[in-house]
């Protein structure tokens, strides 16, 4: 003989779709109908009095039920035979069995009661019956492993969740096809439509709510939950219920601020809550206690436990409330908006029925509500915007009323700085830095036009505020030189100073001297020298003139010198050659002839002094003096170069 155990794996969690737009109600009874999994039957719970008022045997394995918006049947999925079995509230006996895809674990029916979609999970499929034929006229391939489906407060919507899948399907009822998945967190199970068209969907393994609007676009993430399996919203939307499998108790979540406002403790293992007509309490089964527990919905307490509700009750469900008007539908004006970077304010326009209820929240991290958060019937959203720090222009989204706003914002213009303009240096090697100062997101770079000397150390490009640092090296010259930066299209201009230059003095074949303008002119190791004690003409210093360095051969001086331009001041007096053409020599400084067969008498008396200027540009830091003798021994009396 097999035996088959139906008791639920904890893999499998079902839910039931309380609808929010029901019809007018055919049978007004205080009924919660609950399915007990191992016991084969439903009981019929009189609310009025939490006792029960009937056992209704059906085929194996009851799980997922609904009751229709008339509230004259109840639709029970059956997983140990696949079937779904019709039964008549009027009598509590079957009225008919319809048979469905493998393991058919949940339903819902549509809020205008003419579909019954079943979740067969066996088959991945979602099975829908005609109410009015009871026979199935579609078979709709989902996600891996569907757990649970919800309609849309229209009816035009189906949203099944994909245990194993990770997602959640949108079923186009009209098409009866799938129309796009949105992702979810790990393990969606259970799943609910507020009046506002926003989804509510349990992740079991996440241990988290996720909201989306419509569309399936993630609005928030919600934790605080032990293995949440089932959800159920209020007829008017105002709070969600989640029951926590893994801790016996019923969280209940505020729509508005999509936070849980109250953890109720109930039986063990609850595995799904319904909500009564009226809004006014929730009835949840626990299904290892054997039990059904009535909470409270304004006051979040249990006040009543009805204890043997049946042998593993598994689901519960009640009638839909009954239309009092027109259903709840909503519309926004304006649907978009788009603002320059500086950001801005605006507001929208909700449209929707009296008493149907509705909230705004903001998608974007820059946008934010700052007015009508919540309201019911027609109302007005303000929203600011923040000021577009980057360069990339921003699209966002509000959910208003469970519509989608669209706002775009423009990027920021890029523009440049510079912390300073120019920098100055001193001679010797160094460097320093500037600050570029513009929107992230804006791309720049640093160059230089003298990269010989001046060149970018550091924040040679950049796309955001920064530091770019250079160096320059030593200047070698005495004038001062000047380069610049081009940074972001800006021009930071960096001047050197030159190299200081101290005049050099030389007394040649002489000893140390000092003028009469305190200049200190150097002693001349010579190692041929003369020495007059003949007075000198023409000069105010003539004992610069009474020595004389002297060679037959090239008589040469060699000065380290900055680059750049200097005077060399040669002085001459002739005290030992008494006539022109005895003695004449050339003067060539750094190897170009300045003075060719020069002669001394040939422009002064003897005795008389005679200078030569000659200017000299030096680019490779000496001066070299070569005084070469043509006729007779070269010499030379003083030099000094300035």
């Amino acid at each position: 003989m097999c035996i088959f155990n139906f008791h639920r794996q904890k893999s499998w969690i079902p839910l039931v779709l309380i609808s929010t737009l029901p019809l007018a109600t055919a049978y007004a009874q205080p009924y919660a109908y609950v399915s007990n999994l191992s016991g084969n039957s439903l009981s019929v719970v009189n609310t009025a009095n939490n006792t029960i008022a009937a056992t209704i045997s059906v085929a194996a394995s009851p799980s997922g039920l609904a009751v229709t918006p008339d509230g004259g049947s109840v639709y029970v999925a059956s997983r140990g035979n696949n079937t779904v079995s019709v039964i008549s509230t009027a009598s509590n006996s079957i009225i008919t069995s319809i048979g469905v895809g493998s393991t058919p674990i949940q339903l819902a029916i549509s809020p205008n009661g003419a579909q019954v979609y079943v979740v067969a999970q066996g088959s991945n499929q979602v099975n829908v019956i005609d109410t009015a034929s009871k026979s199935v006229t579609a078979n709709i391939n989902v996600g891996a492993h569907p757990n649970a489906v919800a309609f849309s407060p229209d009816g035009t919507r189906a949203y099944v969740t994909n245990l194993y899948g990770g997602n959640v399907s949108i079923i186009d009822t009209n098409s009866k096809s799938v129309i796009g998945n949105f992702a979810t967190a790990s393990g969606p199970s259970g799943v609910a439509v507020i009046p506002n068209g926003r989804v509510y969907v349990g992740n079991q393994y996440a241990n988290t709510v996720t909201v989306h609007d419509p569309a399936g676009n993630l609005l928030a993430t919600i934790g605080g939950f032990s293995f949440p399996n089932w959800l159920a919203s209020t007829p008017n939307g105002s709070r969600v219920f989640v029951t926590n499998g893994n801790s016996a108790s019923v969280s209940t979540i505020d729509p508005n601020s999509n936070s849980i406002v109250a953890t109720i403790p109930v039986g063990s293992n609850p595995t799904s809550v319904a909500v009564s007509a009226d809004g006014a309490n929730a009835y949840v089964t626990n299904e290892f206690a054997f039990s059904l527990s009535q909470v409270n919905v304004s006051g979040n307490f249990v006040t009543n436990t009805l204890a043997h509700v049946g042998v593993y009750p598994i689901a519960v469900a009640m009638q839909p409330p009954a239309s009092g008007g027109p259903a709840c539908t909503y519309s926004i004006s304006p649907s978009s908006a788009s603002f320059g970077a500086t950001g801005g304010s605006g507001s929208v326009n909700v449209s929707a029925p009296a008493g149907c209820s509705w909230g705004a929240a903001s998608n974007a991290g820059w946008a934010q509500i700052t007015g009508g958060a919540s309201g019911s019937g027609n109302g007005s959203v303000s929203y600011s915007v923040n000021a577009n720090l980057g360069v990339s222009g921003l699209s966002g989204t509000l959910t208003i009323a469970g519509q989608t706003f669209t706002i775009t914002e423009a990027g920021a213009v890029c523009s440049f700085s510079l912390s300073a303009l120019s920098a100055s240096l001193g001679a010797g090697a160094g460097g320093g830095s500037v600050n570029i100062l513009t929107t992230a997101g804006c791309n720049w770079s640093a160059t230089s036009d003298s990269t010989n000397w001046l060149n970018v150390t550091g924040g040679s490009s950049g796309n955001a505020s920064a530091t770019v640092s250079f160096s320059v090296t030593a200047n070698p010259a005495t004038a001062a030189r000047t380069g610049h930066l081009t940074i972001g299209g800006l021009s930071f201009t960096v001047t050197q100073a030159g190299t200081a230059f101290t005049g050099i003095r030389v007394h040649c074949g002489g000893g140390q001297l000092i003028d009469g303008g305190g200049n200190v002119w150097s002693p001349d190791n010579a190692l041929n020298f003369n020495v007059t004690s003949s007075a000198i003409g023409n000069t105010s210093m003539p004992a610069l003139y009474q020595t004389e360095a002297w060679s037959t051969g090239t008589l040469q001086y060699q000065f380290a010198v900055p680059n750049g331009s200097f005077t060399v001041k040669l002085r001459f007096a002739e005290f030992y050659m008494t006539q022109r053409g005895q003695r004449t020599f050339n003067i060539v400084i750094n190897g170009v002839t300045y003075y060719s067969s020069f002669d001394i008498l040939a422009s002064v008396a003897p005795n008389t002094a005679d200078d030569v200027s000659i200017p000299v540009v030096v680019g490779n830091g000496q001066i070299t003096i070569q005084i070469v003798p043509v006729i007779g021994p070269a010499k030379i009396n003083a030099i000094e170069i300035f």
